[in-house]
């Protein structure tokens, strides 16, 4: 992993990632494998500039190091993925994708423990699936108390809606279940958490996804952590994907600064992000797993590295603060060299 940051960290202004923060993530690229999609979790409202760093683990036996296969979380990843891999798996229809997001407030570890997400397919949409698979998460202990929060998260769906993601938080103790829902509206949110549970004493979600109608678009995806109760805190993820005769990502920035969800300095520093970069094999920063792929494609592909903002996390919690984070998205693909590229 640490060929790709070699060719995106220039692109990362300074604003959102600090010299001692680059540091970790620096530490902890040289001992993974490259990833062809990842990001940064960058936290929008302090002038710290900590980032931490998510991958998605492709469907691949990828080979980790001995040191890691000594930690049970990692011997259980392991086993999950020699699972997804087999075509004649239940997993290898059920899971899309595994991501891993690793925090970075502090050094890395020797051994980096990460959360880690199962991106399901839509084949999974039952509660008991989702139950059934909740259990093979490393380290949860799945009880009947989780299993029936879980149920009715599922039930409670509307129809337009999914659970996309189901996540284990390794690295924090809290045990909770990451449920994360996507394709519900902003509007359904409310009534939605109310059916499973949920519960806000200030009554202050509503004025906020009023406000954010007004920003970004209405489908949005909604984070949960389930335990033995619905917690507290919830998170909505904002996109801005829908055609507007307006810049409505630079609006929503500018409604964050203006309540102070997000500093200026971070705010001009995200628009920054955006662009695309040719990986050019004879470069000596060319990431060398990706050799044979340029020399076989040269002339009918371009090598390219792209960034973008992939969305906004609003963390809303009743009787605590409003936080933001932006999600800053990397990855590198192969485009027809007849269409031209526009940075």
């Amino acid at each position: 992993m640490e060929d790709y940051l070699n060719v995106v960290v220039p692109y990362l202004p300074s604003e959102l990632v600090s010299a001692s923060a680059l540091s970790n993530i620096r530490a902890l690229s040289k001992v993974l494998p490259p990833f062809s999609l990842a990001g940064f979790e960058s936290r929008l409202g302090t002038a710290q500039p900590v980032v931490d760093l998510l991958v998605r683990f492709p469907r691949l036996k990828l080979p980790l190091p001995q040191a890691f296969l000594a930690h049970s979380a990692w011997r259980s990843l392991h086993n999950l993925c020699q699972d997804w891999v087999q075509p004649t798996s239940e997993l290898y229809d059920q899971l899309q994708h595994i991501w891993l997001e690793f925090d970075l407030d502090r050094p890395a570890a020797s051994v980096p423990i990460p959360c880690l997400f199962l991106s399901l397919s839509d084949t999974v949409q039952d509660a008991r699936s989702l139950v059934k698979l909740a259990h093979r998460l490393p380290e949860h202990t799945i009880s009947a108390s989780i299993a029936a929060n879980l149920t009715r998260c599922a039930h409670a769906l509307p129809t337009n809606a999914r659970i996309e993601h189901l996540g284990a938080m390794l690295s924090r103790p809290n045990q909770a279940i990451r449920v994360v829902v996507s394709g519900i509206r902003l509007q359904q949110i409310p009534e939605y958490l109310t059916k499973i549970g949920w519960h806000d004493s200030t009554n202050r979600l509503t004025a906020l996804i009023s406000n954010l109608l007004e920003q970004v678009d209405s489908v949005a995806i909604l984070d949960l952590d389930v335990g033995e109760q619905i917690l507290p805190k919830i998170g909505i993820e904002c996109f801005n994907r829908q055609p507007s005769p307006h810049p409505r990502q630079q609006q929503f920035l500018d409604y964050l600064v203006g309540q102070e969800l997000c500093t200026p300095e971070k705010q001009a520093a995200i628009a920054q992000w955006t662009g695309l970069s040719q990986n050019i094999p004879q470069n000596d920063a060319a990431p060398t797993n990706l050799m044979w792929g340029d020399l076989f494609l040269r002339g009918k592909a371009h090598s390219i590295f792209w960034r973008s903002v992939s969305h906004i996390k609003l963390s809303y919690q009743p009787e605590q603060p409003l936080d933001a984070k932006a999600y800053l998205a990397f990855g590198h693909n192969w485009f027809d060299a007849s269409v031209p590229l526009s940075a």
